[in-house]
């Protein structure tokens, strides 16, 4: 089947039912109200202006131009057909953009002086948010449907006061298309949500985030979506396949998690409501720069390393582990590489750096591969860096316990 055929097929008002068991209420994570409402004369159908009030300190309000819901028109399947994308960007605003912008309102810090992407934003409240709220460099709201990108346009003139000095824009973004040299390898962040249901776009998907994510230094993308079925698990296969690397929280904020346990115990408000179809999961996606595409290799320091703490799952008991640790400087900063006694390679890492005087503290959470029996969730090492020209190396023993 082309891909025409399948998005055609998979646009129907069913299929799009199927996609997030959309809803009116939703989280309702962050209220709205609509403040305009008028018809399209050529089409028909309504276009509304929402004012949606932020839950933070001053509660600044944002305002988003889309459609009401379910309000499609034919014109719309042209387009669709024509760019090879599709129309789930206009029906509504899906449940897991609610719990992105949210999220990106309560960890405003993760944003601010980043350049940050939302891919296939839909009406791009969470990007909006982001612009407004969190001091980011850069945001650019995306979406491979240019009708969609007409009404991100219009709401980013709408808010412009609210960003400050956050350079703001939106681009129309294929995925299935090589992306753009001026863009690739320049996002800090990268979010996203609902944007793995379908499977045909998992792999371009992908591609584009390891492609827009910065080489240099630590970079990630933070998607949102249900489980459904196996379509996130497929989704995170083809991450895998493309050298990135990821893990997935279930209970990320408290807030979202009362509201979910409340829909799950029969809330009315959501009488549709079923866990792995309409609960996002959060899925942290990581680009981890290999020693291949590290700017600089001439420096190295040694590094007198002594373990504080860690801890571990998937085994009993305590085990203990030698290991190598290297430190060297790059022209962006410092590189920390992590081998195995067994000389297994640890290529996961999320690294968390923390400057005391002459002293560096590192978080190192690591992800082994799913055959290792092991599986160790934090490390956190104490590093005195010593100056020095050579290739040098230390031993350092390591011990693994269940819980801190």
């Amino acid at each position: 089947m082309s891909k025409t055929n399948y998005l055609a097929d998979n646009q129907s008002p069913s299929a799009i039912k199927r996609i997030s068991r959309k809803t009116h209420q939703g989280f309702n994570l962050i209220p709205g109200q609509v403040v305009e409402d008028h018809v399209n004369e050529e089409t028909n159908y309504r276009d509304v202006r929402i004012c949606y009030t932020l839950p933070v300190d001053g509660t600044p309000k944002i305002l988003v131009k889309q459609r009401v819901n379910n309000s499609v028109d034919l014109s719309d399947f042209e387009v669709s057909d024509r760019y090879n994308v599709d129309n789930t960007g206009l029906v509504c605003q899906w449940p897991s953009e609610d719990v992105l912008a949210y999220f990106c309102l309560s960890h405003a810090d993760m944003f601010r002086s980043k350049r940050v992407i939302e891919l296939g934003s839909g009406y791009g409240l969470a990007g909006l948010v982001i612009a407004a709220t969190t001091e980011a460099l850069e945001v650019v709201i995306s979406d491979g449907n240019p009708v969609v990108v007409d009404y991100i346009q219009h709401s980013i003139d709408a808010n412009s006061t609210a960003f400050g000095n956050t350079k703001v824009k939106t681009v129309t973004l294929h995925w299935d298309e090589e992306v753009t040299y001026n863009i690739s390898d320049t996002f800090d962040v990268i979010v996203a949500s609902d944007c793995t249901f379908f499977k045909e776009f998992h792999n371009a998907l992908a591609c584009t985030v390891k492609l827009l994510l910065k080489n240099v230094g630590r970079s990630e993308a933070i998607f949102f979506s249900p489980k459904r079925g196996d379509s996130l698990d497929k989704f995170l296969e083809k991450i895998e396949e493309n050298g990135l690397h990821f893990s997935i929280t279930e209970n990320y904020d408290s807030e979202v998690w009362k509201r979910h346990q409340g829909f799950m115990a029969g809330d009315d408000t959501w009488p549709s409501y079923e866990k792995h179809h309409c609960y996002p999961l959060m899925a942290r996606l990581l680009l981890i720069c290999g020693m291949q595409k590290l700017p600089c290799r001439k420096h190295f320091l040694l590094a007198e390393c002594s373990v504080l703490s860690c801890c571990h799952s998937g085994s009993e008991g305590h085990v203990g582990l030698t290991a190598f640790l290297l430190l060297f400087q790059t022209g962006e900063g410092f590189c920390l590489l992590f081998f195995m006694k067994t000389t297994i390679i640890l290529q996961d890492m999320f690294l968390y750096f923390q400057t005391m005087q002459d002293s560096l503290f590192i978080t190192v959470a690591l992800l082994f591969d799913s055959k290792f029996p092991l599986v160790l969730s934090l490390l956190v090492i104490y590093l005195k860096p010593v100056t020095s020209h050579q290739f040098l190396k230390r031993r350092a023993q390591c011990s693994y316990f269940d819980h801190i």
